[in-house]
C-alpha cells in the first residue's frame, strides 16, 4: 500500500442506509454501517470509503481488459452514487479504474448492437445522461482520476466531474 494511505473496508452501493443504522454518526461509524448494509452483488464497480470521508469508487470489469461503461456498470453505479450523494459522512467521491488499461473507454459496443429500435437508443442514453446530469450537479465534488484512454462514455463521465486529474505517462504520451 503506498505511504500515506490507510486501508480502508468496501462496500456495495445502496440507494441509503437502513432506517435502523446509526445517521452518521462520525465517519467510521457511517463507513461501518454503509458495510453492514452491503451486499457483494458489485461486480464491476466498488467504492471504498475512507475514515476522511473520501469515498473511492473504482470501475473494474472483471471479464475485459478494459473498462466499458455497459449496462451491469450503469445498474451498479446508480445505487453507488446515490449512496455518496445521500451520505453526509462522504465529503467527496474520487472515480478511478482498477486496471492499468485506462479509465473508461466507452459504450460497450456488444450493448450497442442491441438497440433494435429508436426507442432503445433513446432509452440507453437517457439513462446515462440522468447519471451524468446526477454527477454534474453533485453538490460534492467528484474526481476522476484519470490514468490511460479516457475515450467516449468515459471521457463524458470524466467531464461530468467537479475535477479532473490525468496522470502523466506512457499513455498519455500516445495520444500527446
Amino acid at each position: 500500500m503506498p505511504d500515506g494511505l490507510v486501508p480502508a473496508r468496501s462496500f456495495a452501493g445502496r440507494r441509503s442506509l437502513p432506517a435502523s443504522a446509526p445517521r452518521c454518526l462520525s465517519v467510521s461509524a457511517a463507513r461501518l454501517a454503509a458495510e453492514a448494509a452491503a451486499k457483494s452483488d458489485q461486480k464491476h464497480i466498488t467504492c471504498t470509503v475512507r475514515d476522511n470521508g473520501v469515498a473511492v469508487v473504482k470501475f473494474d470489469d472483471p471479464n475485459a481488459k478494459v473498462n466499458s461503461l455497459n449496462e451491469a456498470v450503469m445498474q451498479e453505479m446508480g445505487p453507488i452514487l446515490a449512496e455518496v450523494l445521500n451520505n453526509p459522512a462522504i465529503k467527496s467521491v474520487v472515480l478511478m479504474s482498477g486496471k492499468t488499461t485506462g479509465f473508461i473507454a466507452g459504450a460497450d459496443i456488444k450493448m450497442l448492437e442491441k438497440v433494435q429500435s429508436k426507442e432503445d437508443g433513446t432509452k440507453i442514453s437517457r439513462e446515462g445522461q440522468e447519471v451524468m446530469a446526477r454527477m454534474e450537479s453533485s453538490p460534492k465534488p467528484i474526481v476522476a482520476a484519470i490514468m490511460g484512454p479516457c475515450l467516449g462514455g468515459g471521457l463524458e463521465v470524466a467531464l461530468s466531474c467537479q475535477y479532473r486529474i490525468a496522470v502523466d505517462g506512457k499513455w498519455y504520451d500516445i495520444y500527446r
